[in-house]
């Protein structure tokens, strides 16, 4: 399992910038300009999944995000 700590911003986009840490966003068929949660990638393992203004994710995401992940062999540290 890979550890997900950054050190700093400049650490952070670093990260992005070389491919080793993606973010992905959550959002409704119906309204796709909304982001529902922000997700960041790194490696097999979500480490961080947060809503708007750092709200923790509901349980309805939480669920859609546990099925996505299995069927893409990804593992959830959140």
């Amino acid at each position: 399992r890979q550890m997900c700590i950054e050190t700093g911003v400049g650490d952070y986009i670093s990260r992005v910038a070389s491919g080793d840490c993606h973010i992905l966003f959550l959002r409704r068929k119906h309204a796709p300009d909304q982001s529902l949660v922000t997700l960041q990638l790194s490696g097999q393992s979500i480490c961080q999944a947060q809503g708007l203004n750092r709200r923790s994710i509901t349980s309805d995401e939480r669920k859609f995000l546990c099925n996505w992940a299995r069927e893409n062999n990804i593992q959830i540290a959140v």
